[in-house]
């Protein structure tokens, strides 16, 4: 007889029973499951799983709205802001110089967020948009 993945306290894809807030947090703050502590919360980036993908545990509830691009948007800017000012006071480069740096830069700091080499099992890393629908 298999065990089943889902534990004894969840009921619909929730859980029922007490969770310690602390270890939930600190769960979440290692972008992991708050329930079980082993699956991804994001599956692509800035994207919440809808559920977990070890545990079951219904994510999708867990709405972040406008708030994880506005805290990659003020992270990135405050770095890229400094370097381009520091540059700027130190070597004067050409403007063009400028574009040719900070734009990739700019580029590569905010892919690098939160969730950004993560992929939900078994989905494209990328592709089309309806490409979950088909898979």
């Amino acid at each position: 007889m298999q065990k089943s993945l889902v534990p004894a306290n969840q009921h619909d894809g929730r859980s029922t029973g007490p969770r310690p807030l602390l270890q939930s947090i600190l769960r979440g703050a290692r972008l992991k499951c708050p329930a079980c502590g082993a699956g991804a919360i994001f599956h692509r980036y800035l994207k919440v799983s809808d559920d977990c993908p070890h545990c079951g545990e219904a994510l999708h509830h867990q709405r972040a709205d406008d708030a994880p691009p506005y805290f990659t948007i003020v992270i990135v800017g405050h770095v890229v802001v400094g370097l381009v000012l520091a540059v700027e006071m130190a070597y004067r480069p050409p403007l063009w110089l400028h574009a040719a740096l900070w734009l990739p830069l700019t580029v590569i700091l905010a892919l690098r967020g939160p969730g950004a080499g993560q992929r939900r099992p078994g989905g494209p890393a990328m592709g089309p948009p309806d490409a979950r629908l088909r898979s």
